[in-house]
């Protein structure tokens, strides 16, 4: 796919694009997974969670990690920086499948391009790079992507069974980017005047209920193998709960974007494309095309509820799930791109088409590079807290060589700061999440978690951080 020079250029601007919003990512960044693997260390992580969770390459990652006695900071590094190189990859395999339906020139491929970019590196990524598991996440994105390529385009059955296999043992919450992007290729491949090949139509269908099937019943697999102590299980039979849930999720999902994405952002930007598509396609005589792209536009809010309805509901630290809403703005605008010739014709409507997705471009880049540094922002706060508590304990072993063992914690929380919304979700500190896993995290030191009594508010009266005999005391507000 590198051979050609557009691809080698395409492939290298979304990189350097790519590592240069998630920059505050690439520096280090800790997750609720650093967390855990701090505590289970590599080894217990992989088992418990990964391998548990289906995840066999994760799991055999974490193994390696373990074996070379890796640190964590530089394991996420490494992994984030393949993620960059994996869906840089991913965009540019989208770009080559779609370009094939339509010759164009140099600037409807720039065009193209930048949906491929939005389409792939969209709001809901910003969520997946937070973990280690970015890597897994990349990888199942790309994998998806080829089977619904084998499932649709080229009807190749044991290509989709393998790259089914392979994608969800990486990571089954993605497969929602399988079926956004295989109802995409159905409507690319469907020619005006043509009738629907029934037999076509069926083998689609049948290639993502396998895929689907061959997610579920692996992930079923590895839970009953492992059958891990930390995690419960996740596979839920109450689907009418599950769905109740996702409905009562709409409005904190579509509007607010899980706090991923500026508010009424998301709705705003679809509404307006679907408007001008809907003027376009009535001045053409064609209002097929816009009956597509609207139909395009609900699946792709559609897609993202399959694996909820049998797992769990929206939830706001779970974008990662949501890849197929956070695409559906380049989806329909592929649609339209390769079925039209709006960007062809030097009209209002043309410019006007091109000004808004050139907005959503910009606003997406921002947004990346707004939001990791948040995500980063909260990490320095507790940073701040740990190395704080750090110095006390170290002054106080100094001048009385008694030694520290263990933490004792008292959550006494104000009114919310002044931090946006994703801050407040993400920080430990904030959410009375923050513990000795976390001080471990930034200054390497092991200390046992004990019970805060009442009697013990006496010792921060006056001072937050107090440390007596071989205990510290900590006042968090």
């Amino acid at each position: 796919m590198l051979k050609t020079k557009e691809n080698k250029i395409i492939f290298f601007s979304v990189l350097v694009l790519a590592c240069l919003v998630y920059i505050n990512f690439i520096t280090g960044y800790f997750s609720i997974d650093s967390s855990k693997i701090i505590n289970l260390g590599y080894d217990g992580y992989a088992i418990n969670y990964s391998f548990w969770d289906g995840r066999i390459v994760m799991g055999i990652l974490c193994m390696i990690a373990n074996a070379m006695n890796l640190n964590l900071k530089v394991f996420y590094i490494i992994l984030i920086c393949l993620s960059m190189l994996i869906l840089s990859f991913t965009v540019l395999k989208l770009y080559t499948v779609i370009s094939k339906y339509k010759k164009t020139g140099v600037k409807e491929k720039i065009i193209l391009a930048v949906l491929g970019f939005c389409y792939i590196f969209n709001f809901t990524t910003i969520n997946s790079m937070e973990f280690v598991e970015c890597i897994v996440m990349s990888l199942s994105i790309l994998l998806y992507i080829l089977v619904a390529e084998n499932i649709v385009i080229k009807k190749d059955v044991k290509k989709v069974i393998l790259y089914t296999f392979l994608a969800g043992i990486c990571y089954q919450g993605t497969i929602n980017m399988l079926f956004i992007t295989a109802i995409l290729f159905f409507f690319l491949e469907y020619k005006k005047g043509e009738k629907i090949d029934k037999k076509k139509l069926i083998f689609s269908i049948i290639g993502v209920i396998i895929a689907v099937i061959l997610n579920v019943v692996l992930k079923k697999v590895m839970e009953i193998i492992i059958g891990s102590t930390v995690c419960g299980e996740r596979i839920s039979g109450d689907i009418l709960g599950n769905i109740t849930k996702i409905i009562q999720g709409m409005y904190f999902l579509i509007i607010e974007s899980l706090y991923l994405f500026p508010k009424y952002a998301y709705i705003s930007f679809n509404a307006i494309s679907l408007l001008i598509i809907f003027i376009y396609c009535v001045k053409n005589k064609n209002i097929k095309i816009w009956y597509n792209a609207f139909f395009l536009f609900i699946m792709s809010i559609v897609s993202s509820f399959v694996l909820l309805i049998v797992f769990d509901g929206i939830q706001n630290g779970n974008g990662r799930v949501f890849g197929s809403i956070g695409a559906s703005f380049s989806v329909l605008w592929i649609y339209v791109y390769i079925k039209t010739d709006i960007f062809k014709e030097k009209s209002l409507l043309k410019y006007l088409s091109v000004f808004v997705i050139t907005c959503f471009m910009i606003l997406n880049l921002y947004n990346t590079v707004e939001k990791s540094g948040n995500l980063k922002e909260s990490n320095n706060i507790e940073k701040e807290l740990s190395l704080k508590i750090m110095n006390e304990i170290t002054r106080y072993e100094a001048e009385t060589n008694e030694k520290i063992k263990y933490i004792k914690i008292k959550y006494q929380l104000a009114e919310a700061r002044n931090l946006s919304p994703l801050v407040i979700t993400r920080n430990s500190i904030i959410t009375s999440t923050f513990d000795e896993k976390i001080i471990k995290i930034y200054t390497d030191r092991d200390l046992e978690k004990l019970f805060f009594e009442e009697e013990d508010l006496e010792k921060v009266k006056e001072e937050d951080i107090k440390c007596e005999k071989d205990t510290v005391y900590v006042l968090v507000y």
